[in-house]
């Protein structure tokens, strides 16, 4: 019973914690709450990688963490932990990139 609490209230505090997001010019992770918030952004033409990393039992239940790999110099990484159909995620981002790429040479 106690596990089973630990574990509702961790899910929970992830839940309410992190947000992610996914705009026309980058791609944001926000964590914290009240008193420490921490973000980290990174714009669409520098993500260079997007891989998506899930368990077999993050797989029955279509979850998965996203990976956001930029070219710089620290090969800097976003990590979007438990996102709900991770593999339709990706394929949104790939598809702003496209747009965007496509806006940037007219």
């Amino acid at each position: 019973m106690l596990l089973a609490s630990l574990l509702i209230l961790a899910i929970i505090y992830n839940r309410y914690t992190w947000q992610f997001r996914i705009s026309n010019d980058d791609v944001q992770s926000r964590h914290g709450i009240i008193t420490c918030i921490e973000e980290q952004s990174i714009s669409l033409k520098g993500v260079r990688d997007i891989q998506v990393k899930q368990t077999i039992i993050q797989r029955m239940v279509d979850v998965g963490d996203v990976e956001f790999t930029t070219a710089g110099d620290s090969n800097a990484k976003m990590v979007f932990a438990g996102i709900k159909s991770p593999f339709s995620l990706r394929d949104k981002v790939l598809r702003q990139q496209s747009k965007k790429a496509k806006k940037t040479k007219k």
